[in-house]
């Protein structure tokens, strides 16, 4: 900054504090009606989200509980370890048939009810896929063809039935993959007992780790459960009553930066626990988890953001910046005109210190963070001078063309 400059700034500040100096002493003046405005901001227009925290830990996705039936033969031994990777085909344990021809009986008659099973979802998947084609992509907030206009609720109505349809498919073709799994496995014990092998073999439905073996062969003889993992939480009953299954969640590991979003993939409609009147009834959620790496730790604590409402492309402001009279909303919009006017405003969904405001504004209006120093609708108000943010081009403008004097003495005037 030259000296011509700083001289120049100097002067202005100098003739701006001696005016106020005699304004503010001034007989019947309007600086007592004049705000005095420390912070203001601009609203912004950007995505908002509702939240409800909760916490959580990680569980495994998916385990198979292995049964064994004495009455298909005796009990040969494990081929696996507690804590072993296992694929989906991996031989956990042998038993010797008691009655092959009995056991083969039996091995055919799931394997129908398998087969049976996977035609029965797969008929589910084509019809599903076929209905979801019909209604569209539902993306668009109003679609328009030669006999029919779907309104913005029509159209959010059609993208929840898609997003409802592909979750169920998505969930489908999962138990298609553990069905057929499962056919494998039968399939394999047909075979062997054909080549009249004496050791029949069970394997894995799922790929994942052996969590648990029972030495004592009690059922469940052998527990596995998958490598991918969700999340398990607690409701109280007052959240139960907010939440449904397909809202969107973020998850944070407590130690380390793992963060991952997913979804609710069920929220239980019956307490964990037994009822009772004195005690407060609390509800079981998990959720899914996109990005598995962060989360593969069984056991793990977990922080859960259940996003109970969003809006995207909202209009925000500082939370404190709303305030309410008669049951109405306004806030305190400064002027370029040099006057703070109080706005009526619909207020929407608040979170992080944001809160949405539906109509009334538009982006890049600019607000009065503290209401309370308003001291009058529609009055003139003053911020603070920030010298060093003042640019030459800016001084420049002011005095370019004598822009400054009537205003200057209109002040002098009505002060």
């Amino acid at each position: 900054m030259n000296k011509r400059l700083k001289t120049l700034i100097a002067a202005v500040l100098v003739l701006f504090i001696g005016l106020n100096m005699y304004l503010i002493y001034k007989e019947d003046n309007k600086v007592k009606r004049t705000s005095y405005v420390k912070t203001w901001n601009e609203a912004k227009k950007e995505n908002l989200a509702k939240t409800l925290p909760s916490k959580g830990v990680v569980i495994p996705s998916e385990q198979q509980f292995v049964q064994h039936d004495p009455a298909k033969g005796s009990f040969n031994k494990f081929l696996v370890e507690e804590g072993e990777k296992v694929q989906a085909g991996t031989p956990l344990y042998s038993f010797t048939p008691e009655d092959s021809v009995e056991l083969a009986s039996q091995l055919e008659a799931e394997k129908t009810a398998v087969q049976g099973a996977i035609d029965s979802t797969e008929t589910h998947i084509q019809s599903l896929t076929s209905y979801k084609s019909s209604i569209g992509s539902g993306t668009s907030s109003s679609v328009t063809s030669a006999s029919t206009t779907l309104t913005d609720t029509e159209a959010a109505d059609e993208d929840m039935k898609a997003f409802e349809i592909e979750k169920e498919l998505y969930q489908l073709e999962s138990d298609k993959s553990r069905l057929e799994a499962q056919l494998s496995s039968i399939e394999t014990q047909l075979s062997s007992l054909q080549s009249s092998e004496t050791e029949i073999t069970v394997e894995s439905e799922i790929e994942g780790t052996v969590q648990e073996i029972r030495q004592d062969l009690k059922n469940p003889l052998i527990t596995v459960s998958s490598s991918s993992t969700s999340v398990e939480g607690i409701l109280s009953e007052n959240t139960r009553k907010s939440l449904k299954e397909g809202m969107k969640v973020k998850v944070e590991a407590k130690k380390g930066n793992g963060k991952s979003s997913g979804e609710l993939a069920d929220v239980a409609d019956t307490p964990d626990r037994d009822p009772h009147v004195k005690k407060k009834s609390q509800y079981t959620y998990t959720a899914t988890i996109e990005n598995q790496k962060p989360f593969t730790l069984i056991g793990s604590h977990v922080d859960v953001q259940i996003i109970t409402k969003e809006v995207n492309g909202a209009i925000t402001v500082p939370k404190g910046a709303i305030f309410k009279e008669k049951k109405k909303h306004y806030v305190y919009v400064l002027g370029r005109d040099g006057l703070v006017r109080k706005t009526k405003v619909d207020a929407g969904i608040s979170s992080g210190g944001k809160r949405e405001v539906k109509s009334g504004l538009k982006a890049g209006d600019v607000v009065v963070r503290d209401p309370e120093a308003v001291v009058e609708d529609k009055g003139l108000f003053f911020t603070p001078l920030q010298a060093g943010k003042v640019r030459k081009a800016d001084i420049k403008e002011i005095f370019e063309g004598k822009k400054w004097i009537i205003p200057f003495f209109t002040g002098i005037k009505e002060g």
